[in-house]
Parts: C-alpha cells; structure tokens; sequence
C-alpha cells in the first residue's frame, strides 16, 4: 500500500490514544486508515493520482473536480460516522471489539498516567519537534530554502 507512507509514524501514536481513551487498538487505526483511504480514493487535487493520471489518459487536466469534490464528502461523512458508531459500540461494550481478547501491545495501567511528569528531556525533545516543523514552514514557503538547507536547519533545531 503505497499511500500509507505518508502516515505510517501516527498509527502507534493514534493506535495508543485511542486505548488510552478507553477505545480499543481499531479505533484508533481506523481514525487514520478510513481517513487516509478515502482522502487517497477521493482526492480532487491529488497531483499523483489525479494530476499524472488524467495527463497520461489525455484528459483535460484537473476536470471533473467539482465531481470528486461531492464524492469525497460524501465518503468521507459515510466514514466519520462508521468510525463514530464503532466508538460508541466499543465504549458500551468492549467485548464486541473486533480485536477483544487479543493481546494488546498499547495496553497500560491507567496509574501510570498519574505519575508521569513533564521532565526537561521531554520538552526538549517536544520544543525541537516543533522548531523543526516552524523551519519547514518558514523555510519552504517564505524563503525559498532547498531540500540541504532545510536539513541542516532541522539537524541544528535538534
């Protein structure tokens, strides 16, 4: 599945929120993988599925737009509420899970929650996290910087 790679590092994080929230593993995969499938199979302005595609078929370049537009809604309100319902479900009754039974590798003793603290290591690793994402937007799109000077900028944030 080649359009999953774009959002391969938020699955665990995501996957565990959700088991945090009282949600099963599912949950917290299909908040990602139902949003990213039917962003990736209704994308209006996608320049690789829609752009190169319709240019290689002989199409007129981004046509049918306002089409794709209405179907992406659509599937994508289709699927907020079947993710929505399935939350529900789990909430009232965690036995009629899909994945019930099986061992859970973001399972966590709520207590742990209680002792965790904000320590300096922890915010500097958020505070570099967030400096590198400020220079890739103030380096791609305000300067004009190249690929190497935003890799150097971000290993200097880090």
């Amino acid at each position: 599945m080649v359009w999953q790679v774009n959002s391969t590092d938020f699955y665990p994080l995501i996957v565990g929120l959700g088991v945090a929230l009282g949600y099963d593993a599912m949950f917290g995969f299909a908040i990602i993988a139902v949003g990213e499938f039917v962003g990736f199979m209704g994308a209006t302005l996608n320049p690789y599925s829609v752009g190169i595609a319709r240019t290689i078929s002989g199409v007129e370049l981004y046509s049918g737009t306002g089409y794709r537009a209405i179907c992406f809604v659509i599937f994508m309100a289709i699927s907020i509420i079947y993710v929505m319902v399935y939350g529900r479900k789990i909430k009232k009754n965690p036995g009629a899970s899909v994945v019930f039974g099986e061992k859970n590798i973001h399972a966590f003793d709520r207590d742990e929650l209680n002792e965790y603290s904000f320590t300096l290591k922890r915010w500097s690793g958020s505070s570099g996290c967030s400096c590198s994402a400020g220079c890739s937007y103030a380096g791609f799109d305000q300067m004009g910087m190249d690929f190497r000077s935003f890799v150097a900028c971000s290993f200097l944030c880090l």
